[in-house]
């Protein structure tokens, strides 16, 4: 009985690894937000700078979407604002977020460290989201560096070579800065996406800066100070939005500020925001649902014991029917 049994038992366990299959399972998530200065004041509602909010954006919006204080790093520069509105309701956004390396302390040498950190911790099924803010330039109309108020500037390929010290299932890089596109091109890679909010050789990548405080559906999508693409990009994701979804969003956007700052409209269009996709990843992906990456090292491996309990199981049945005809044949 039991011999008969084992067959359909297998079968059934098969069945159940393939409707919960392992190669889409993910284990943790990060992410890493940085602003490294507060030089960006804008003449909004209460003289917010945009850089500092930027970051209380996404922070925020992540903590919404579930992900823990011990998944975030925060660095924030905000030596200038002890009050940071960035939607412009009248509550004080740093109330509450929990901030992990601030003001004089956000170097590239204490990123450098923080990344050290999260690639210590990371285990190779995890996924990451790393978010830069800040001012940005080129050198030779090629390479890019990231700013920082204190201690220098960080290029792209030494950027690249930290990024490369982290060993995970798949990494979301984020880049709100001029020349982003420029910087992006070191970091492209297989389970990355990478989403620069301006082109190659673009020194244009506009921010939340006009004098008239926006209302309505404005100010919905651009809250009190932010970034023009950034700024509704987050609040697409907050919503639910997959990051491909919230890149188009963002892009759709960025024609409305066009319409609300027509001085700067021909400079708006021009930064013209990049993303990267690698061909193995889905366009599926939202923070709380991985980028779905459909093999890995650790994925085969998953493929293969099912294929064996498949094997495993026909063999057994066979067995099981030969040896039932030899007793048919002696009795």
């Amino acid at each position: 009985m039991n011999k008969v049994i084992l067959p359909f038992l297998c079968i059934f366990m098969t069945i159940i690894m393939a409707s919960n299959p392992i190669v889409d399972a993910h284990d943790d998530r990060f992410a890493l937000i940085i602003s490294t200065s507060d030089n960006f004041v804008c003449a909004n509602a209460y003289g917010v700078d945009s850089f500092s909010a930027q970051a209380l954006q996404a922070y925020w919006i992540l903590k919404d979407l579930g992900y823990s204080d011990d998944e975030i790093v925060l660095m924030l520069y905000h030596v200038n604002d002890d009050f940071i509105d960035m939607d412009g309701d009248g509550h004080n956004d740093l109330q509450g977020a929990v901030i992990d390396v601030e003001n004089e302390y956000v170097t590239k040498e204490r990123l450098h460290e923080e990344m050290r950190n999260l690639a210590s911790i990371i285990d190779p099924n995890d996924e990451l989201i790393v978010y830069l803010i800040d001012h940005g330039e080129h050198d030779n109309k090629s390479s890019a560096s990231l700013l920082f108020e204190v201690g220098g500037s960080l290029g792209e390929e030494e950027f690249a070579e930290w990024l490369n010290e982290i060993r995970c299932r798949e990494i979301v890089v984020l880049l709100d800065f001029c020349n982003s596109g420029n910087f992006a091109s070191s970091l492209i890679g297989p389970g990355r996406i990478i989403v620069a909010s301006a082109a190659d050789n673009n020194d244009a990548e506009y921010y939340w800066e006009s004098a008239t405080i926006l209302k309505g559906t404005n100010k919905e999508v651009f809250g009190n100070s932010g970034s023009i693409f950034f700024h509704p990009f987050w609040k697409k994701i907050g919503e639910g939005g997959t990051i491909k979804e919230a890149y188009e969003y963002g892009r759709s956007q960025m024609q409305r500020w066009a319409i609300i700052d027509p001085e700067d409209r021909d400079n708006i269009i021009y930064q013209d925001p990049q993303i990267f996709i690698p061909p193995e990843a889905s366009v599926t992906h939202s923070p709380t649902e991985g980028l779905s990456i459909p093999v890995t090292s650790m994925h085969a491996f998953s493929l293969v014991i099912l294929i064996v309990i498949i094997l495993f199981t026909i063999w057994v049945f066979r067995r099981l029917v030969s040896r039932k005809k030899v007793m048919t044949k002696v009795s």
